[in-house]
């Protein structure tokens, strides 16, 4: 059986993965309006996680600590990438009139049929604490504003 170490250095592996998985970064920096650019990225950085996980796994410890250190590593991407996506969807919130008020939102409409469609509870209502929270946070930060 060929062994893909024996040509090229696991080294390379980290270096490779760091740059796809760098493109990420695109994101934020909204480059990625193009649907092709947004898939291309994907892959990148999926691919970009495997040279990852493949050079973590490939590290002389013991299997057990390499495991322990995939896990790990895995964790922070997803919590990250997670991170990441709550911002997104509190910042668009923000700007929104219906700003936190999840329960009447209208953008949550197709959410709330389909609660109701498959016999769920709808757990939107349950967070209107959650939104006079978000409300007043959002109310104080303006008054701030108003104050400079």
């Amino acid at each position: 059986m060929m062994n893909i170490i024996n040509f090229i250095p696991t080294f390379y592996f980290l270096v490779v993965a760091l740059i796809f998985i760098g493109t990420f970064i695109l994101s934020p920096l909204n480059l990625t309006k193009n649907k092709k650019v947004k898939i291309i990225q994907k892959f990148l950085i999926g691919i970009g996680s495997a040279f990852l996980f493949w050079w973590i796994y490939m590290l002389p410890n013991p299997r057990r600590e390499n495991y322990q250190i995939i896990i790990n590593v895995f964790s922070v991407l997803v919590s990250l990438l997670n991170f990441y996506h709550i911002y997104g969807i509190l910042s668009t919130c923000y700007n929104c009139s219906y700003s936190y008020d999840w329960g009447k939102c209208p953008g949550f409409q197709d959410i709330r049929n389909n609660f109701k469609k498959h016999n769920l509870r709808d757990i939107l209502e349950g967070l209107e604490e959650l939104s006079n929270n978000a409300k007043k946070r959002k109310l104080r930060r303006s008054n701030k504003g108003l104050k400079k």
